[in-house]
């Protein structure tokens, strides 16, 4: 998981969502938006895909745990928004890291 100070605030998840463009990909959606200082990344699993608390929840849990390894590769001055698509709930832990990896290669966010 992702530590607090990686992680958006209400603020800056909010401006990320009314402003931040949009990258597409079979498991996710991502907003990215470009800021001052240190790249940040928000997980959300709305409740149209995930009733219940536990399951978004969990979501979230294993999206944070699949950006952390390609967190240090990032650009500095981004933040990015990750929102799940109903397949992210059944995926593999495999497929989510590459889903995301790919999704941050075509948003043009690594190193």
């Amino acid at each position: 998981m992702l530590p607090r100070s990686q992680r958006l605030s209400t603020e800056q998840l909010e401006a990320v969502i009314e402003k931040g463009r949009v990258v597409h990909s079979p498991l996710f959606i991502a907003r990215i938006l470009k800021a001052s200082g240190k790249s940040r990344v928000a997980a959300v699993a709305p409740k149209k895909i995930a009733k219940t608390a536990v399951e978004r929840n969990a979501t979230r849990r294993r999206i944070y745990e699949g950006v952390q390894p390609l967190f240090q590769h990032m650009q500095e001055g981004v933040n990015v928004v990750v929102l799940a698509k109903l397949p992210a709930l059944s995926a593999e832990h495999a497929a989510m890291v590459s889903d995301l990896k790919a999704l941050f290669i075509k948003a043009g966010l690594l190193k």
